[in-house]
């Protein structure tokens, strides 16, 4: 009789010295979830190579970041000794080496095709757009075709679009204010009266759009609020040390 161990939901069973998964049926070693794993840690020692560390170095900074991953478990899954991989390793690797998760999983731009479900090719940009709901599931020849968001418009995504909306209109409103702030600059300087006038109508103009940005903001987040979501923040900053607005 076999022996048979149990390993994070998956049953293995040992016979004549080959190994057998048994997850929803019969998988071989060569399996799709074996394949996406080799292709993410792929690139991670693609990305490691490029930057020219080492895999003690890299294991270092996942250490940093409050996640340890040995060297010695790098190696093994770069050599593929192992092939367990989860989401806090993609997630810790990809923040140790300054790329998006999603440029771990999908190697836009440096590949044709990626198997994004068993058996199922596609160009890793349309994989990418489905994954962080930037398009629909694509079909096997939807490789040059747009479509829009409006177009499929998936309700269960329905706060990532009321977030990426309230991002957009924040964006908007530090434009319109910067713009009335040269503006105001140009009315200081200004060598008459009439381009005085001119620049402090400009700053004007600008400061009323950057209001209804900051107006459009507000219902995206009072719409959020009534769909039951966690509305956008209320304090957002183009970066962490940059302007921020409290409303």
């Amino acid at each position: 009789m076999a022996d048979s161990v149990i390993v994070t939901d998956v049953a293995i069973t040992r016979q004549d010295e080959r190994i057998t998964i048994l997850e929803c049926g019969i998988m071989t070693q060569d399996s799709w979830s074996t394949r996406v794993t080799g292709e993410i840690i792929a690139e991670v020692k693609r990305l490691r190579e490029k930057r020219r560390w080492s895999a003690q170095q890299l294991s270092e900074e996942c250490k940093r970041l409050g996640f340890s991953l040995s060297r010695s478990t790098i190696a093994d899954l770069e050599n593929g000794r192992r092939m367990h991989f989860g989401i806090p390793e993609l997630l810790v690797l990809a923040r140790a080496l300054d790329v998006p998760p999603l440029m771990l999983l999908f190697r836009v731009g440096a590949e044709e095709q990626t198997e994004l479900l068993p058996g199922e090719y596609r160009a890793p940009f349309r994989a990418a757009e489905w994954f962080s709901d930037q398009g629909p599931y694509p079909a096997a020849d939807q490789a040059g075709i747009v479509t829009t968001p409006e177009e499929y418009g998936w309700a269960s995504a329905r706060a990532l679009a009321l977030y990426r909306k309230a991002d957009a209109c924040f964006a908007d409103e530090m434009r319109f204010m910067r713009r009335a702030r040269q503006y105001d600059v140009q009315a200081l300087e200004a060598a008459n009266d009439r381009d005085r006038e001119a620049a402090l109508r400009w700053a004007a103009d600008y400061r009323k759009s950057a209001e209804n940005a900051r107006a459009e903001r507000e219902d995206v987040r009072k719409q959020a609020e009534s769909e039951g979501l966690v509305p956008p923040p209320a304090v957002m900053s183009l970066t962490p040390e940059g302007e921020h607005l409290i409303v």
